[in-house]
């Protein structure tokens, strides 16, 4: 019996992965065919995007690094969805966040480490987990749908970090646009050096075991799904539903911050304008390729930190315009949308020839009864 609820539960997932992974080899096909189109060193350009990522360990490090970034959004994407609601907010999360973390880190610079990492990143937690929560009171108490609440709030907080960072705690110092940087042993750890990958990729890795035990072997999890699957037959089994879509807006706009964090901690070392430019939408794509599984969601952040890395690859060793990796980046996100909510459609219509079936059913029955 468990073996079959397995082999069951492995056909669900990977029916639609491999649907998403056939839309993504058909984006990355046409984008193929437009790149040998309109450049002038077609075969060069394409090696250095497809294949330079790969041939030293500077640019794999930070493919990998850039991937367990994303992978970590499309953690807290996904956290949300898992509930019904869609967190569009997470791009500015990510970079209050990160901000909130240098300003940390530059402040309490004496604690030693390891706790300052840990202290450092429950503030950058509760900090974006702020905006999840305002977006839920705003859904419970306002009927605010959190679809437009999450993404006002980040679009009305980018510009004010930019403004921090520019105005307030720029450094001095510096020619940049950005903070003081961290003290070094605020660093995490590096991996893989010269690269940017440090042992930030080892927690993103551990996230997805956590959230995939949280998903599938815990009350909360069943919870969480349930609510998402039929919100008032959960409140008829004595759910708090509003207790928990707080929750998990809080939590799902927390894991975010997370993100940022390790920016600054892992990466980057300090804040600068945009430092998290991309994360937000690139962990909300890789949620949707995933389908939200977390398996699936290490494919996506993979697929896209390739493509970005393979865009900054070819942008060096070829006349290639870094735009370019945009354009693949959402030619494959266009097609997985659209597999994603042609399946959805069906599988609406599905249930409704099935509830509509029941319904007539109910009536004759009905019928007879009074006949």
């Amino acid at each position: 019996m468990y073996k079959h609820k397995e082999n069951c539960s492995k056909r669900i997932f990977l029916k639609p992965i491999l649907g998403s992974i056939a839309a993504l080899i058909l984006g990355v096909a046409a984008a193929s065919f437009f790149l040998l189109l309109h450049s002038e060193e077609p075969l060069e350009t394409l090696y250095a995007f497809f294949i330079s990522p790969f041939t030293n360990l500077f640019y794999l490090g930070n493919l990998l690094d850039h991937a367990g970034l994303i992978l970590l959004c499309a953690l807290g994407f996904s956290f949300s969805v898992e509930m019904g609601f869609f967190n569009l907010g997470g791009e500015g999360q990510a970079y209050t966040a990160a901000l909130v973390a240098v300003l940390f880190a530059n402040t309490y610079s004496g604690i030693a480490q390891p706790f300052g990492w840990l202290f450092g990143c429950l503030v950058a937690f509760f900090t974006a987990a702020l905006f999840g929560f305002i977006a839920a009171c705003l859904k419970q108490f306002l009927h605010i749908n959190e679809l437009i609440s999450t993404y006002l709030l980040s679009c009305a907080v980018i510009p004010l970090i930019d403004y921090g960072i520019v105005e307030v705690f720029r450094d001095p110092s510096g020619s940049l646009l950005a903070t003081p940087p961290i003290t070094p042993d605020w660093q995490f750890l590096p991996l893989m050096p010269p690269s940017t990958l440090n042992i930030s990729i080892l927690i993103s890795a551990a996230a997805v075991f956590i959230m995939l035990f949280i998903m599938h072997r815990t009350r909360y999890g069943y919870e969480l799904h349930l609510t998402g699957s039929n919100p008032v037959f959960a409140q008829t089994q004595g759910i708090n539903t509003k207790l928990l879509s707080l929750l998990t807006l809080s939590i799902g706009a927390g894991i975010h911050g997370l993100a940022g964090a390790f920016c600054v901690y892992g990466s980057r070392h300090y804040a600068y304008v945009g430092i998290t430019g991309g994360l937000g939408w690139s962990g909300m794509a890789a949620a949707l390729i995933g389908r939200n599984h977390p398996f699936g969601m290490v494919f996506g952040a993979l697929f896209f930190a390739w493509i970005e890395a393979g865009g900054k690859s070819a942008m060096l060793q070829t006349n290639f315009s870094f735009e370019f990796s945009a354009i693949v980046q959402g030619m494959a996100f266009l097609l997985v949308t659209i597999d994603v909510l042609s399946k959805r459609n069906s599988q609406k219509k599905k249930n409704g020839i099935v509830l509509d079936s029941v319904g007539k059913k109910k009536k004759q029955d009905k019928g007879v009864v009074d006949g």
